[in-house]
């Protein structure tokens, strides 16, 4: 398993300016990480801890997700060109 955690660019709460962005959020980050084990979805970040036999392919996912959704925000908030994401670190679970 991977923890895998994402925030926003200067920790702005891009993904909390409504409930119902964070819950679409929540959705698609679950539909394209697969097998979730636990996760968050706070107003500026995420975890979610992912069991995957192939972390690239994953970041990858991830990486396509992040711009998706940033240009749909951004879109949203009248505010393109904006720099929504910073980056998804992986760290590898190490014990239980």
């Amino acid at each position: 398993p991977y923890l895998l955690t994402a925030a926003c660019f200067e920790h702005r709460p891009v993904v909390g300016t409504s409930p119902e962005r964070m819950a679409a959020f929540e959705a698609e980050l679950l539909d394209t990480v697969g097998r979730a084990v636990a996760w968050v979805v706070l107003p500026n970040h995420y975890h979610v801890l992912v069991e995957t036999p192939d972390v690239r392919a994953l970041l990858a996912a991830v990486g396509r997700l992040h711009g998706r959704t940033a240009h749909a925000w951004n879109g949203e908030d009248a505010a393109r060109g904006r720099q929504v994401w910073h980056g998804a670190a992986e760290t590898a679970m190490k014990s239980e």
